[in-house]
């Protein structure tokens, strides 16, 4: 499936704030559901994409993985090579918060790009878009 990214809005056409029977209905498929633990909130886990829902059951983010072909800014994410996908966001946001080894988040767009491992080829293997201040907590601990 083909998603477009929209900061603060998920995508082309799975929004958040959509219930999980929204969502199911327009992915017209059945997930996995998983139920809160302390540590995070009910998710649904589909074949291509992981839904997180708040207290209200309505979606605060959306993290997508391959089969997915995930386009922002006219660019496809999943899979691509993670230093030019560095290099797009960097254009796009000044204030990157660098996790080593790991990937980095844009905080201006709500977004989470994931790329395990050091080597010079390493590949995105997922991408979170989440609702506005999605990673505040994040950040702040992140910063110390």
């Amino acid at each position: 499936m083909n998603f477009t990214l929209l900061p603060f809005e998920g995508t082309d056409s799975i929004k958040l704030g959509m219930t999980s029977s929204e969502i199911k209905s327009i992915l017209e498929d059945s997930p996995e559901h998983v139920n809160k633990s302390s540590w995070n909130n009910d998710m649904d886990q589909f074949d291509f994409v992981q839904v997180e829902y708040n207290a209200d059951n309505k979606s605060i983010s959306f993290e997508f993985y391959s089969p997915a072909n995930v386009f922002f800014n006219n660019f496809q994410i999943i899979e691509a090579d993670y230093f030019e996908v560095k290099m797009l966001f960097e254009t796009l946001d000044e204030n990157l918060i660098y996790e080593e080894e790991v990937g980095f988040i844009s905080t201006k767009y709500q977004m989470g790009i994931y790329a395990p491992g050091e080597s010079s080829n390493r590949i995105v293997e997922a991408v979170l878009v989440g609702e506005e201040s999605y990673y505040d907590a994040v950040v702040s601990e992140l910063q110390g």
